[in-house]
């Protein structure tokens, strides 16, 4: 069988899945690495769905045994609590230094301020860059201003000689954080697809040339943009018939795909507000329990729904964007009570069984 061979993206909690397929971005990477020569912090900025986080994820794939990755996606509480997000850190670094996994899921602050110094004069000892990997830090809600201050202020080691940082979204949101008088910064616009990677990108639907002309800028070449046209000609509609209602704008988009939805029978829309709605990602089992059903009716269900994914190395049910979570949310406001309902019978349940356990 086929070897795995370890890194530390591997190590990486959050890290995400990687696509069947995807197009890689070298000669952004390229242009990335060479700016990292006299700049310590890079911050790639662009519209919602350019394809910021596979870049960073991309960047972290090139150089796998000296990124350190952080891939914030805020549909709970926890995935954006300083805990967390240390303990995601710790254990890559801990990996880094020692080669073997860290064995507590609890970690203080001490201890990373004790490993980040291991590990940067490691960097000198043996010339090596590390790369500190984060995305999402403009996703943090604005009531938790504190994280990204926490991160980039207090804990990690913006301007230390051998270490840089690669971000995603506007550079001059972090400018008060990273210092721009101490710390080289600079700012890489990413552009949207040509009509060469665009072509590629729909090679295996087997489109007229001129279909995907009109795709491309219909999308406006915007990754997230095309990535939604492809799931629904892949679903059975037609491309002229998406080029017909052409679309501008993400919404409008996401309204298309959710034309579909609209249609679901009632266990797939619960299944949809209740991973909507719920605090954290839930793995199939959970929902099962929640809604009352068999994990493989589950399974069945979540997989003829294409604003839902299920990471299969966690088990865990996930959308495809948080833009396809919040779109969601907002169609499905009808059932809040219903969900919120569900979710206070299985806390209940949880709290009872405890106690007799106990």
């Amino acid at each position: 069988g086929k070897i795995d061979i370890m890194d530390v993206t591997k190590v990486c909690r959050n890290f995400p899945e990687n696509p069947s397929r995807e197009i890689k971005m070298e000669h952004f990477l390229d242009t990335i690495d060479k700016i990292f020569e006299e700049n310590h912090v890079i911050s790639v900025e662009g519209l919602e769905g350019i394809g910021k986080s596979t870049l960073l994820a991309q960047f972290a794939n090139r150089h796998p045994n000296n990124s350190i990755s952080l891939f914030i996606i805020p549909t709970c509480k926890l995935a954006f609590s300083p805990d967390y997000l240390s303990l995601i850190l710790a254990e890559q670094i801990y990996w880094l230094i020692h080669k073997q996994p860290m064995k507590s899921d609890f970690i203080d602050e001490s201890f990373l301020r004790t490993q980040i110094p291991t590990l940067q004069k490691r960097a000198q000892k043996n010339r090596e860059t590390f790369y500190f990997i984060l995305d999402g830090l403009e996703e943090i809600p604005i009531d938790r201003p504190r994280i990204q201050e926490y991160l980039l202020k207090d804990l990690l080691p913006l301007g230390l000689t051998n270490i840089r940082f690669l971000l995603s979204g506007d550079l001059k949101q972090y400018a008060n954080l990273a210092n721009s008088r101490v710390v080289r910064s600079k700012s890489f616009p990413l552009s949207p697809f040509g009509l060469s990677e665009s072509e590629l990108f729909f090679s295996e639907l087997k489109l007229e040339r001129k279909q995907i002309e009109d795709l491309q800028k219909m999308c406006g070449g915007i990754p997230g943009h095309l990535t939604i046209v492809k799931r629904m000609i892949e679903s059975g509609k037609s491309a002229q018939d998406i080029l017909n209602e052409y679309p501008d704008s993400l919404n409008d988009f996401l309204r298309i795909e959710w034309h579909n939805v609209l249609e679901l029978d009632e266990l797939k829309k619960k299944i949809l507000a209740v991973a909507a709605q719920g605090r954290k990602p839930f793995a199939v089992s959970d929902l099962a329990r929640i809604l009352s059903e068999d994990s493989k009716t589950i399974i069945d269900k979540i997989r003829t729904i294409s604003f839902l994914k299920i990471e299969v190395d966690r088990n865990e049910v996930n959308f495809v964007t948080e833009a396809h979570r919040r779109f969601a949310a907002s169609q499905l406001r009808e059932l809040t009570e219903e969900v919120n309902n569900l979710l206070k019978i299985i806390i209940i349940c949880d709290i009872v069984y405890l106690h007799i356990c106990i």
